[in-house]
């Protein structure tokens, strides 16, 4: 049977996604087609590296579209992967981009998917609750 569904990466995007690390160094946008996460991931990795709840959200955006003001200050980590059926420690192809300043995690690129880029929901341009004022 053969599915209807448009790829993601296919799709048109329908909204903007706009987000900044928590010093505000970085600024990003970039095209999406949903404004809703897709997946929450629990692998080891992205529970380290996102914080939170010990795991991630994840949102997709074309990564053609991605705009970054800041991008000198940006680095990237691309995890060790230690299969136990395999001695050979690998390193990750997945760009977990990060501000170098204040340490926020703000989107991950993954060669493999060239389409694809997806930001963390929390560097939004909005303050935070606690924050804001009364």
């Amino acid at each position: 049977m053969k599915s209807n569904r448009i790829p993601f990466h296919k799709m048109e995007a329908i909204m903007i996604l706009r987000g900044s690390c928590h010093c505000r160094t970085i600024r990003f946008s970039l095209d999406s087609p949903t404004p809703y996460p897709y997946q929450a991931c629990y692998c080891s990795i992205c529970c380290k590296t996102a914080g939170g709840g010990g795991y991630a959200i994840n949102l997709g955006g074309d990564s053609s579209s991605l705009e970054v003001e800041g991008e000198e200050i940006l680095s990237v980590y691309r995890a060790r992967i230690q299969d136990p059926d395999d001695p050979e420690e690998k390193i990750s192809p997945a760009r977990r981009n990060f501000c170098r300043h204040c340490g926020s995690a703000l989107w991950v690129y993954d060669p493999r998917w060239p389409e694809l880029v997806h930001p963390s929901p929390r560097p939004s341009t909005r303050p935070c609750r606690s924050h804001q004022r009364r």
